[in-house]
């Protein structure tokens, strides 16, 4: 890992907007989307405080980016400190999600909060309907493997002329 520490120490602004930025975001897509697949506001907040770190896979693709010259040497100190930032800012959220879960579910509109409870009472009502259907219960997992092998093989199509190209 060479990096030039004094770039990050001038970047330091940037890191810090882009890691506040990361940590939001992070936070209201994994909670948005634990809401949609069911879960409680509460949990899905405090699940998607707990989610906000980005890995070292960061460095890897900054690196890749610089090495091709498809991004500006700056991504690659940028991408360890918001890192760095997530890191150091992960135990602080998780020690204080719950009470981060709180204040979102205080500040939430009542017409969202309706909106969500409506959403789930439908996601309940389909549940319910699919446990009695034998049918259902039957092709469940054969279209799940279906599914899954069509999206691998769309993957494999998507990305053929790239890496090919790549090579």
């Amino acid at each position: 890992m060479l990096m030039n520490v004094s770039v990050l120490g001038e970047s330091w602004l940037l890191v810090l907007a882009f890691g506040a930025g990361t940590i939001i975001l992070r936070t209201v897509v994994c909670s948005a989307s634990l809401v949609l697949m069911g879960q409680p506001t509460r949990e899905a907040v405090r699940t998607g405080a707990m989610l906000t770190p980005i890995g070292e896979f960061s460095f890897i693709i900054a690196q890749l980016g610089v090495t091709t010259q498809g991004a500006p040497e700056l991504i690659y100190p940028l991408a360890v400190g918001v890192s760095l930032f997530t890191a150091l800012t992960a135990p602080f959220l998780i020690k204080h999600s719950a009470q981060i879960s709180r204040g979102v579910e205080k500040i939430q509109p009542r017409f969202l909060r309706e909106l969500v409870a409506y959403y789930h009472a439908g996601l309940e009502k389909i549940q319910q309907r699919q446990l009695g259907n034998p049918i259902w219960q039957l092709s469940k997992r054969p279209l799940r493997q279906v599914a899954l092998w069509v999206l691998f093989v769309s993957g494999v199509l998507a990305f053929s002329r790239p890496t090919y190209e790549a090579v």
